[in-house]
């Protein structure tokens, strides 16, 4: 069986099982499966980084320019579109 959540999703998809009332085994699998979406929302959040280091403006150093502990986005629509590709990827998980 595969399971497939858009990245988009991921968060509320953890917090629908988090609140499920199970016990056992069904506990267990599903402490799992929160797991690897907890992961994977991680490594969303990292991509959403490089994406914004990748759209910000450089300082003089060539390092991404910060303002008010917020990069300073060149091209906001350009950094938006690309951010909304990666919320539209699924992640697929292959359950055997």
């Amino acid at each position: 069986m595969n399971v497939s959540i858009k990245h988009a999703y991921l968060g509320q998809a953890t917090s629908l099982l988090f609140d499920l009332a199970l016990k056992g085994k069904e506990s267990r699998h599903r402490t799992r499966f929160i797991k690897l979406l907890t992961e994977r929302s991680h490594e969303v959040e990292e991509q959403r980084k490089a994406l914004a280091e990748e759209h910000a403006e450089k300082d003089s150093d060539g390092k991404p320019a910060v303002e008010n502990e917020k990069y300073v986005i060149v091209d906001q629509q350009a950094f938006h579109d690309d951010y909304e590709e990666l919320l539209n990827e699924s992640f697929v998980i292959d359950g055997g």
